[in-house]
């Protein structure tokens, strides 16, 4: 891991800085329209799809986007909170593996 990527808090503790967004992954009850949206909005490609799950990108990464619409799935009230996933891209992903 390059100096870059790993680096040191206020506290001298190790602290590991990504590089890049990796990807994100959403649920939704709308996996067409979600899809439609990206596909015109970032251009975005579907690189994997199933009946509940499509992943997509819009580089050369293998996917930025991943939507799930999983049965049975309802709305989340208004003023909800709440992501399901963010990943980021290390240059050295090793000390993880």
């Amino acid at each position: 891991m390059s100096a870059e990527s790993l680096s040191l808090d206020q506290n001298g503790e190790r602290r590991i800085t990504p590089q890049k967004f990796s990807h994100t992954v959403i649920r939704t009850t709308r996996l067409k329209e979600m899809v439609e949206w990206y596909q015109t909005v970032l251009n975005a490609e579907i690189v994997r799809e199933f009946p509940h799950l499509v992943f997509m990108t819009y580089d050369e990464e293998h996917h930025r986007l991943a939507f799930v619409s999983i049965p049975g799935l309802v709305e989340r009230p208004k003023l909800s909170a709440g992501h399901d996933h963010l990943a980021f891209g290390l240059e050295n992903e090793d000390p993880f593996l």
